[in-house]
């Protein structure tokens, strides 16, 4: 009986420890979403499925920090219209009001409007908004939150967001997330112009760990600056695999390593001393992308065109079934 009653209980702490658990949990993530609200600054959370795209703010009557008037026909004057939600103090906002600015000298006046949308409390004002975009040298103008824009940022609980709209007046798109490059930002705007992408991703990869070396952006048709590869124990880079000049689309560029003392047989990707089914099963794991290994870009390549494919693993089998010599 007093087992039982030992079972019961521990059952019960059990339950009740979870219950807790969960009520921190609920505690936390309310707290969470009150802090992001300041004084006299009120926020609506979005249900899941609620988006501003669509949102239509061509009814905007504000002015801009320093008084003037500013309404929704503005829209209408150019293709897109950049609407950056930010605040004064946050460091993510101060570095994306120099993507704003880098988008609007990459496309120019005559296609995009910017405007910063400036988050007001005791810090976040008018005159430290005049002040730091003295300092940073902007040229686009700061308006202030009238009942539209108001509306519009408040869906989301986050700044900065980033909102673009087009010349009805209609939000297109909506980053409600901090951009970690102005070629991100302007990747958006270039998607709704409809242009071709005025830069491109090069990822430089490490051929024998699998990892990100180093990522870049380039102009369209310019050339990436390749990195130093890393140095491996036993091994030497040999060459980049891909090309990084003339970049008209996202690339990925490999390293390729050699080893020093390379005693290997092409083919024995397990390094075993023998070329059998097993090195095939790897290199036709790797080529279909199940499996990634580093030895298949060193020794898998049997008819040597330069590139790992479907038809060295196939050779390979055939070598290793006594089909074909090696």
């Amino acid at each position: 009986m007093k087992k039982h009653m030992n079972t019961r209980i521990n059952a019960s702490a059990r339950k009740t420890a979870i219950t807790a658990a969960l009520l921190v949990f609920a505690l936390a993530f309310t707290l969470c979403f009150s802090a992001l609200a300041e004084s006299g600054n009120e926020y609506n959370v979005a249900p899941a499925d609620l988006d501003v795209v669509g949102s239509d703010v061509s009814a905007m009557s504000t002015t801009d920090i320093h008084g003037a008037g500013v309404t929704g026909s503005v829209f209408s004057q150019k293709s897109i219209t950049v609407l950056h939600y930010f605040s004064t103090w946050s460091p993510d906002c101060i570095r994306e009001l120099g993507y704003m600015q880098h988008a609007l000298n990459t496309f120019g006046s005559g296609e995009i409007a910017v405007y910063g949308l400036l988050y007001e409390d005791s810090s976040s004002t008018p005159e430290s908004c005049d002040a730091l975009f003295e300092q940073l040298g902007l040229s686009y103008r700061c308006l202030r939150l009238d009942s539209v824009l108001s509306q519009l940022v408040g869906v989301y609980p986050y700044i900065p967001q980033t909102f673009l709209v087009n010349s009805n007046g209609i939000v297109v798109d909506h980053f409600p997330a901090t951009f970690d490059s102005a070629a991100q930002l302007e990747a958006l705007i270039e998607h709704e112009l409809g242009h071709p992408s005025l830069f491109h991703e090069v990822r430089f990869m490490d051929g024998l760990t699998g990892e990100l070396i180093q990522e870049v952006n380039v102009a369209n048709g310019g050339s990436a600056v390749p990195p130093t590869p890393p140095v491996h124990e036993d091994y030497e880079f040999s060459h980049w695999s891909g090309s990084y000049e003339n970049v008209t689309e996202d690339r990925v560029v490999t390293a390729i390593y050699v080893l020093v003392f390379d005693h290997y047989l092409p083919g024995d990707v397990d390094q075993d001393g023998r070329l059998t089914t097993a090195d095939a099963l790897i290199v036709l794991r790797h080529v279909i992308g199940t499996d990634w290994n580093s030895n298949v870009l060193l020794y898998g390549d049997l008819d040597d065109d330069g590139f790992t494919t479907i038809v060295d693993a196939v050779l390979l089998l055939r070598i290793a079934l006594g089909l074909t010599n090696a």
